[in-house]
């Protein structure tokens, strides 16, 4: 009985033995593999294994100059006009270069309405003091010169903060896409479609003209963050949130029928 317990002991033993060897020897083989995986890769993607975790966002083209066409949504909300998020819609051409020697870049854009955020039906308004009013479809107007865009141009300095750290990471090229904040004056210019009214006291009409002309001057200056990414190649995403006062113009009483807005902005195009 002895000699049989023993014996079950030293297989038991035996088996033991084997087992973490079989453990020991099938973890080296997974470091071996492991190693082996990470010898194979490039030293561009080891060095991106280790930068990911801090920039999560990787991009190394070399690029100071961006031609952006494409779609431009946006959410805007006048905070002393009580209703929800207006929403609209442009064609967006712009241009934006960076200011050689800086993390800062200007930017041109040019935007075509196609579906105008217009509460009142305009976007800006003229009305001299004590004009009088009348109905129209309606509606109560007072008499005036009233403007609705048909073309509108913006101007944008941006300054990317965390450029030169990516680059010194070795994380991204000189390139436009990175996160932002800016500083915009918007309608710098504008190609209007414009209605003149009078009215006399007993609110008749007394004029009622068409047409269309330019405005050159700012109506509101706004500030915000954004963030600017390419993907699939030439197609570029650049969003940005801003905050925007009206500004008193120093010729006539030209103003936007509202003195401080939000907007979401979203592009959505090429980048070339």
């Amino acid at each position: 009985m002895r000699v049989f317990v023993l014996s079950l002991l030293a297989l038991l033993l035996s088996a033991t033995g084997l087992w973490s060897q079989e453990k020991d020897t099938t973890r080296h083989k997974e470091q071996l593999l492991l190693g082996s995986e990470l010898f194979h890769k490039t030293d561009e993607e080891r060095r991106q294994m280790v930068l990911r975790p801090r920039f999560r966002y990787i991009n190394t083209t070399e690029k100071t100059s961006l031609l952006k066409i494409g779609y431009r949504p946006s959410y805007t909300k006048y905070l002393n006009w009580n209703r929800a998020l207006d929403f609209g819609g442009n064609i967006a051409v712009s241009y934006e270069r960076m200011i050689k020697g800086t993390q800062f870049s200007w930017n041109v854009e040019t935007l075509i309405p196609t579906r105008p955020v217009v509460p009142y039906g305009f976007d800006y308004k003229e009305v001299d003091e004590g004009a009088f009013g009348g109905l129209i479809e309606g509606q109560w107007i007072n008499s005036g010169k009233f403007y609705l865009h048909a073309f509108r141009v913006h101007a944008t300095l941006r300054y990317y903060y965390n450029m030169k750290a990516r680059i010194k990471a070795e994380a991204s090229g000189k390139n436009l896409h990175s996160e932002y904040v800016f500083f915009r004056f918007r309608d710098i210019a504008a190609y209007t479609h414009t209605t003149e009214l009078e009215f006399n006291r007993q609110a008749n009409l007394l004029l009622h003209k068409s047409g269309k002309r330019w405005l050159v001057q700012p109506t509101y200056i706004s500030t915000g963050w954004g963030i600017q990414r390419p993907f699939l190649g030439k197609v570029l995403l650049d969003a940005n949130v801003e905050i925007g006062a009206r500004l008193h113009s120093a010729f006539r009483t030209v103003f936007v029928h509202q003195d401080f807005t939000v907007d979401f902005n979203l592009f959505i195009g090429l980048g070339l």
